[in-house]
């Protein structure tokens, strides 16, 4: 399966709030690379991910609700993904995106761009 990256969004999504409350918008992302993130005492394990639209590349979060996803191998590296929903978070004065609803489209095992 060949799926066309959404180009351009990865700027769309951090220039522009408006950009997530946009409901026809659904950007096609790759993950070029998901990693845990060390978290100290008890708290729920986090993930960070890099992802691409084919033209650029972000660092962001996976909401702790998609920790399955990632512990049972369908989001893996090279994942492409559609976005349905995603927050924008202000940290250290570095826009990070949230990713919160998504569908795995396809897992080519390579880069997509």
């Amino acid at each position: 399966m060949s799926v066309k990256l959404t180009e351009g969004a990865i700027q769309r999504m951090v220039q522009s709030a408006e950009s997530k409350d946009d409901p026809s918008f659904h950007p096609v992302l790759q993950i070029i690379r998901v990693m845990e993130v060390s978290s100290a005492g008890n708290a729920q394990k986090r993930y960070r991910a890099i992802f691409s639209d084919g033209n650029f590349l972000c660092q962001g979060m996976l909401a702790t609700q998609n920790n399955h996803l990632v512990e049972s191998d369908q989001l893996t590296n090279h994942s492409v993904v559609r976005v349905n929903t995603f927050l924008l978070n202000d940290v250290q004065g570095k826009t990070i995106v949230i990713l919160i609803g998504f569908e795995v489209l396809d897992n080519p095992g390579e880069k997509n761009w």
